[in-house]
């Protein structure tokens, strides 16, 4: 009986070890906590105290401590931080007994703050060891283990991989979880990738010892992409829309938008909740009516094919996953398709015989067709020379096979020139001189004239090849033919 009770508690100590290495992962619903803290924000706050107090309280659920830690970054939205930016200042001059006194003003704000929490603790310390006994280490063990406790939230969040990312308020919680939490001090590389910063770790710990710990950084993202040139999606779409649909024209008109707001969610937030949700909802509805703008839409379907693959590829990904991958979809599939047809409308044609004067605009005047010499070609592009026609060019000149003594190039109809234009172009100039063939650029417009300057393509070709005119480079040409000596 004894062994059967032996064997039996040892089966349960091992299911309870197990247990606890298989921790159950509860990401946290930022909606649901938003929700929360709308509806709520007294039981957020009692949440707080009770996670927050001296003494641990092990009633309180994994759930009320998430809600309570990251309920908490919602109710001051960080208005602390500037006390932490002077708080660390104060603490590398040494002042410890002010940096202390700045921590608990940010622990007044935020309790559950856990750089101010760790911060006390410190503080404390260099005041002891300067001479200063006004505080004890006890109470800065105390505020070391507040600190460890609200940290504790976040190792509910998840598991640090991939999958299931630790959940944070802002980026310095990802430093204190790490150092003091997992006593992980030690990384090789910082980045983000996606909504995840990711730390490629040194070292591990007896905590965590897996080669990389992932942070789900969406809200730090959140609050910082403004300083960046972040905006809003509704605030990018639905105000815009807005604005314009009523006769706003300029940026001012945005701007009184969100200041009008800003007043109503100062001064009228205590009226406004008594607005029927029915009404709202009617309102919203006229608004998305409005923005949907389905005549157009309808009207967009006769377009090209080309144009309507884009369109409705945009919407299914709007519809089906997000407007930020739709936006990025879209935009790539647009410039690919616009790529394709500059590169349809670019046509580069060869002239053997003559040129008739009734078709060209930089011909000198007189009437006479220009009779081209014999063992001269004359290549005219037409539309802009970039990577997708410097191919179809060399294409070109491969079909004719021949090697004639002087190509004449015509530019008067490029407009720009790109970097695989100019190498391809160099190239050309270095095959034709090991067979003997000479290049001349004729018509070159001045702005593509500068930018084959400074990629010095000149001094490949020399600046008497480079001629102003087709007329000026058929007497270049004939030149070469008549003295192949002539440089």
């Amino acid at each position: 009986m004894r062994t059967k009770t032996l064997l039996l508690s040892l089966l349960l100590l091992l299911c309870g070890f197990a247990a606890h290495a298989q921790q159950e992962i509860f990401p946290v619903d930022w909606k649901e906590i938003r929700s929360i803290v709308k509806k709520d924000p007294e039981r957020v706050r009692e949440l707080v105290r009770r996670l927050s107090a001296p003494e641990r309280d092990t009633t309180l659920t994994v759930q009320e401590r998430i809600v309570a830690f990251f309920g908490q970054s919602l109710l001051t939205n960080d208005s602390e931080e500037p006390k932490v930016h002077d708080m660390y200042e104060t603490y590398r001059a040494g002042h410890y007994a002010e940096a202390l006194a700045l921590a608990e003003e940010v622990l007044a704000i935020n309790p559950l703050h856990a750089e101010a929490l760790f911060m006390a603790a410190y503080a404390i310390a260099g005041m002891i060891e300067s001479g200063d006994e006004s505080r004890t280490r006890d109470e800065g063990q105390l505020f070391y283990n507040r600190g460890i406790r609200a940290l504790g939230a976040i190792a509910w969040t998840g598991n640090g991989s991939e999958e299931h990312p630790f959940c944070v308020t802002k980026v310095s919680d990802e430093y204190c979880f790490m150092r003091y939490y997992l006593e992980l001090w030690r990384y090789d590389a910082q980045r983000l990738v996606g909504t995840c910063d990711v730390f490629d770790l040194t070292e591990g710990s007896e905590y965590y010892t897996a080669p990389q710990i992932w942070f789900d950084a969406s809200r730090p993202l959140e609050i910082t992409s403004a300083l960046f040139g972040g905006i809003p999606a509704t605030g990018a779409i639905a105000r815009t829309m807005t604005n314009i649909n009523n006769g706003g024209r300029t940026p001012v008109a945005g701007v009184i938008h969100a200041v009008v707001l800003l007043l109503i969610f100062l001064f009228l937030m205590p009226l406004a909740q008594y607005i029927p949700m029915a009404c709202l909802a009617g309102v919203l509805v006229v608004v998305s009516y409005n923005m949907s703008e389905w005549r157009t839409f309808r009207a967009l379907m006769k377009n090209p094919r080309s144009d309507v693959a884009v369109l409705l590829v945009t919407f299914l990904l709007t519809v089906i996953i997000d407007l930020t991958v739709a936006i990025e979809v879209g935009l790539v599939l647009a410039c690919l398709l616009f790529m394709r047809r500059v590169m349809e409308t670019t046509d580069i044609s060869v002239i053997r015989n003559e040129i008739d004067p009734g078709k060209e605009s930089d011909l000198e005047s007189h009437e006479e067709h220009l009779i081209i010499p014999r063992g001269v070609e004359v290549y005219e592009i037409d539309g802009p020379y970039f990577f997708g026609i410097a191919n179809k060019f060399e294409e070109q000149m491969v079909q004719l096979g021949d090697h004639a003594q002087v190509r004449i190039i015509r530019m008067r109809k490029v407009p720009f020139i790109d970097s695989t234009g100019i190498h391809n172009l160099t190239n050309l100039c270095r095959i034709s001189q090991q067979e003997n063939t000479r290049i001349i650029l004729s018509g070159v417009n001045p702005k593509v004239h500068e930018v084959l300057h400074k990629a010095g393509f000149y001094s490949l070709l020399g600046e008497e090849n480079i001629c102003p005119n087709i007329n000026a480079a058929l007497r270049r040409a004939k030149e070469i033919v008549q003295d192949p000596q002539e440089k």
